[in-house]
């Protein structure tokens, strides 16, 4: 063998080695898809529009018919203040299933995000398409599946997002997108 295929056989092997990686992983997609044809809740004159073509999004999908919107209440995060301090951060909500005897439903939906004084407009999502379309049955989440909040920026995923840790949060969103 010549030097020259001495020097390119382990480049090779590791751009094949790399290609087999990523074709054979269960991981999400890299890049997030986001469909806008769902009903969207929570409305009103003083809420925030989704901006699904905004550069930097924090998206959220949430299963209601397993778990609460707890997570939109002024417990885990200030989303007023939010809002005011991270105005070219968007955030996207997908809320999934709907199970009436559990009282979990679209009217409910709409009450608790008003009672939480909730200010972004949200997508309901009956039928679990962003879940589906998105694969994210074999996220990052794979032990809090119906519960699940990303980093976004344009369409890629940068990270999970660890929403309710404020140290977290708050070092991730400056890292990721930085303040205005």
């Amino acid at each position: 063998m010549t030097n020259t295929s001495n020097f390119c056989l382990p480049y090779c092997i590791l751009i094949a080695i790399l290609m087999l990686s990523f074709s054979c992983t269960d991981d999400p997609a890299i890049v997030m898809v986001f469909p806008g044809d769902f009903e969207v809740i929570n409305d009103g004159d003083s809420t925030l529009e989704i901006c699904i073509d905004c550069e930097n999004k924090l998206v959220f999908y949430l299963d209601i018919a397993e778990r609460s919107l707890y997570t939109f209440s002024d417990n885990i995060l200030d989303w007023k203040s939010f809002s005011k301090e991270y105005p070219h951060v968007s955030v996207i909500v997908y809320l999934s299933g709907i199970d009436k005897k559990k009282g979990k439903t679209k009217e409910k939906m709409e009450a608790y995000l008003e009672y939480f004084n909730f200010p972004y407009q949200v997508f309901l999502d009956p039928d679990y398409e962003f879940y589906k379309l998105n694969n994210l049955e074999n996220s990052f989440f794979k032990n809090n599946k119906g519960d699940q909040v990303f980093y976004v920026k344009g369409n890629a995923i940068l990270s999970p997002a660890n929403i309710g840790m404020p140290n977290a949060r708050k070092e991730e969103l400056e890292r990721f997108f930085g303040r205005e």
